[in-house]
């Protein structure tokens, strides 16, 4: 006879048991997750560094980044959300395979529809504090000799509005917040580079941005370049500084970009860039110097010195700016802060200051450049 009773305590351990034994596995391989490579844009949670009251939510954090089979449950979840519904949080699905950056729901400083939509102008009193405050920085760069030039890259969906979703037909701005902030920098005698217009009027048989990436690419960066040493070179003093003169471009594949990433489908992508051929070569050789992004360049036989302080656009930029010059830094905007700008202006002098912001990022304008760390 089937003792029911021996088989129910049986059962009620052995589920008990099997309870534990899931959780404690699930336990170990969270030490050898890799979820960073969902490519998040952001950075997981680290393992907590010592123990203080605040360990118990730094463990969740770390945990809930990096539980095994996160990436695969975030993959398939996020594959179901966009065939069944066509969302995503950060990425906005356009038409013919475009992608678009949402970026309201990363940076809470910055907002790409807003932009795209012109909703999120100045109102005078801020708009003012914002030029003097940025103009008092550009004057700290003059004291030391330099020339300062201005440069803002445009958001994707404002050079290519027309594979944006239906939702968004007919609601691009004719005048937006980058647009407000140049006029007024003009009006202050600064060198402003708005370069909304120029790649609107240059679009052509050849794509200015990467279809699946928030950047600009090889050829969007070299029109930018293009026009940005034009303006130096109207400078009596940099009249020799004339901008590479293209002579071939060639189209070719490469493995998606940022955007795709975001997704978090990790379905198999290609994109299209260009390789550029110029009329002289380029001989400017660049390195990382510091873990903060600062990045310097030398060049043979070049008369000036450049400094620069960018975003992500510039660096497509950057092999073509730096073969101008003997000697280029290069700060990243990226971290927030940038350590020893006066002390470079000091003991390098540069004869040109590049200040560099993608549309997105001229809230940024009211960092302080030369703060002391």
């Amino acid at each position: 006879m089937i003792d029911t009773k021996k088989i129910n305590v049986f059962c009620k351990y052995f589920g008990a048991g099997f309870f534990v034994l899931f959780i404690a596995l699930c336990f170990i391989g969270s030490f050898f997750s890799k979820a960073n490579k969902l490519s998040e844009n952001r950075t997981p949670a680290p393992f907590p560094k010592q123990l203080s009251l605040s360990f118990p939510q730094e463990f969740e954090a770390y945990y809930q980044d990096n539980f095994p089979k996160r990436r695969s449950l975030l993959k398939r979840y996020n594959r179901f959300r966009i065939a069944k519904f066509g969302i995503n949080d950060r990425v906005i699905l356009g038409k013919e395979d475009w992608l678009f950056y949402d970026s309201a729901k990363v940076d809470a400083d910055s907002d790409t529809v807003a932009d795209f939509q012109g909703t999120n102008l100045y109102s005078p009193e801020k708009l003012s504090a914002m030029v003097d405050f940025f103009v008092g920085q550009i004057k700290q760069f003059e004291a030391y000799g330099a020339e300062v030039y201005v440069v803002f890259p445009p958001n994707k969906m404002t050079i290519y509005p027309e594979y944006m979703p239906k939702i968004y037909e007919g609601k691009q701005a004719s005048y937006t917040a980058v647009d407000q902030v140049s006029d007024a920098l003009k009006k202050r005698g600064v060198h402003v580079l708005n370069l909304k217009n120029y790649l609107q009027e240059n679009k052509g048989e050849h794509w200015l941005y990467w279809r699946t990436d928030t950047h600009w690419n090889n050829y969007g960066a070299y029109l930018g370049y293009k026009r940005l040493m034009e303006e130096i070179s109207k400078n009596p003093k940099f009249a020799d500084l004339k901008p590479l003169k293209l002579t071939g471009i060639t189209a070719q594949e490469k493995y998606c970009g940022d955007l795709h990433g975001m997704l978090g489908t990790k379905e198999h992508c290609r994109d299209i860039d260009y390789k550029l051929e110029f009329n002289k070569p380029i001989v400017s050789k660049c390195e990382n110097i510091d873990k903060e992004d600062i990045i310097s360049c030398t060049a043979p036989n070049r008369k000036y010195k450049m400094l620069a302080i960018r975003d992500s656009f510039f660096a497509s930029m950057l092999p073509m700016v730096s073969n101008h010059f003997s000697h280029s830094m290069v700060y990243g905007r990226k971290f927030g802060h940038y350590p020893l700008v006066q002390e470079v202006m000091e003991k390098e002098k540069p004869d040109v200051v590049i200040l560099e912001y993608l549309e997105r990022q001229i809230g940024k304008l009211n960092h302080d450049i030369f703060k002391k760390q």
